[in-house]
C-alpha cells in the first residue's frame, strides 16, 4: 500500500461513514497522503471537518452512485 500511496498523484480514500467512528488495528497512511475521501451522508460532522481543516477534500456520494461505491468497497453490487 505504501509504495502505492507514494507513486500517486492524488490519493482518494473511498470508505463509508461507518468507519470513522471505529478504530483499527491497521494503519495505512497518515492523513497528510490523503487528497480526497469519498464517503456517504453518515460522517459525522466532526470528522468531516477535521478532515476539511486538514486541506482534504470531502465528497458526499450520492445515492444513485453508491452502487461504485460499494463495488470499491468490495460489498455486493446489485
Amino acid at each position: 500500500n505504501m509504495v502505492m500511496i507514494a507513486a500517486a498523484k492524488h490519493v482518494i480514500l473511498v470508505t463509508d461513514s461507518s468507519k470513522f467512528t471505529r478504530k483499527s488495528l491497521v494503519f495505512i497512511c497518515g492523513l497528510e497522503k490523503i487528497k480526497t475521501v469519498v464517503t456517504d451522508a453518515g460522517i459525522p460532522e466532526d470528522d468531516r471537518k477535521r478532515l476539511e481543516d486538514a486541506g482534504i477534500q470531502v465528497i458526499i456520494a450520492w445515492k444513485k452512485y453508491q452502487a461504485i461505491i460499494d463495488f470499491f468497497l468490495q460489498k455486493t453490487v446489485p
